[in-house]
């Protein structure tokens, strides 16, 4: 009788917890209550989340396609955005004080480019406002303000990297080139004047190495590293380069950047000649690559008839291949040198063989197969030969 009356344990899904963080849930991640109904009601989930409210986990992720699931390791092969929770400290979530003790946010499927936004929107605003550095001695604010530089250079960098693009990291000390004018940055007494001048002339020396490292680009690594790249791979190259220091000649010529040499000429900085000196060789090489692009790029349609004609039709096409190559070697006269149209020659070649490979690949097999058959055999026959023949 006693056991009658005496209540019923509610189930999981009505504990105030659970309710709470399920509102939650749907809410950052835009899906209906059913589905987080269903996820808790089953007994593994029910698991990992009495495991983030008892303090045996800190961090877990949601994951809300095709459903709904759960995960505390951070995954970089998901493709759509999660949601995660973060417990602030190590004391157990109760119902009391729920919403206290845990931090939601959203993940990007791109975690570079959310580290990329927290940095730039959050870290660098942050730590680099001089008001928030009131009770730190400057000798901590002065490196804390270094380092979120430091930090945002790198990851702008990467960013351009992964769009094949190389980016000059610009560092906030130019928000202070404006209250500091260029003029003011020739006396040595002023101590604006030298945090600025020392701010421009470690970026001058940052752009010169990854510019540098983009000029010393050569079409012909790929092979000399033991590949076996086509010639769409060379024209690739001259078209990606061609965009690449594109890129660069458009940062070098944006007003803050200009600004910055004007600087470190009034200055009178000995970084300014070389400085000027590349920025003079990134015009040259501009222009090299765009004619150099412009006169590959008629070979395009050609070699790709080529990739797709059949075995047979392939060598009609080879004349009229070549007489392009002739073309370029005789109107373009920034690839008209051994060193270039050797690499173009052994691409072309590469790109022939795989031809013949792809043709021939069943006459080859067979080959293959007997030869192996002929070394396997061969022991055989000779040791026959000795015992007919003693």
């Amino acid at each position: 009788m006693m056991l009658e009356e005496e209540e019923a344990e509610p189930p999981f899904t009505e504990d105030p917890r659970v309710k709470l963080l399920g509102e939650k849930v749907c809410l950052m991640l835009g899906i209906k209550s059913d589905s987080w109904i269903r996820f808790a009601s089953e007994e593994q989930n029910q698991v990992i989340l009495q495991d983030l409210f008892q303090n045996r986990v800190r961090l877990l992720l949601l994951t809300p396609s095709p459903t709904l699931t759960a995960s505390t390791e951070v995954s970089s092969h998901c493709r759509c955005t999660r949601l995660y929770i973060l417990k602030k400290g190590n004391a157990p979530i109760l119902s009391e004080k729920f919403q206290d003790g845990l931090l939601f946010g959203l993940l990007s499927p791109s975690l570079l480019t959310q580290l990329s936004n927290s940095v730039d929107k959050v870290c660098l605003p942050l730590l680099s406002n001089k008001k928030n550095h009131v009770t730190w001695p400057s000798v901590i604010s002065q490196d804390v303000t270094r380092h979120v530089d430091s930090l945002s250079s790198k990851v702008t960098v990467m960013m351009g990297q992964i769009r094949s693009r190389t980016v000059l990291p610009v560092t906030a000390v130019t928000e202070r080139i404006d209250c500091c004018p260029a003029v003011t940055a020739r006396h040595q007494d002023c101590h604006d004047g030298r945090t600025v001048m020392h701010a421009i002339e470690s970026m001058v020396i940052n752009w010169t190495h990854l510019i540098q490292k983009v000029l010393k680009e050569d079409s012909s690594e790929l092979i000399l590293q033991g590949g076996n790249p086509g010639p769409n791979a060379e024209l690739h190259f001259w078209r990606t380069r061609t965009e690449n220091i594109q890129n660069i000649y458009d940062q070098l010529q944006s007003s803050a950047i200009q600004k910055m040499m004007r600087i470190l000429e009034i200055a009178d900085s000995s970084y300014y000649p070389s400085f000027k000196a590349l920025t003079e060789e990134v015009s040259h090489a501009l222009l090299k690559a765009r004619d150099v692009n412009l006169h590959l790029q008629q070979l395009q349609p050609l070699l790709l008839n080529v990739e797709k004609a059949d075995f047979s039709s392939l060598f009609p096409s080879i004349p009229a291949l070549f007489h392009l190559i002739f073309l370029v070697w005789t109107h373009c006269r920034w690839y008209r040198s051994p060193a270039r149209i050797v690499v173009l020659l052994q691409e072309l070649g590469n790109m022939l063989i795989k031809q013949v490979r792809i043709r021939n690949r069943p006459m080859i097999k067979n080959r293959v197969f007997v030869l192996h058959c002929c070394v396997t055999l061969n022991p055989i026959y000779a040791l026959k030969k000795i015992i007919i023949n003693p």
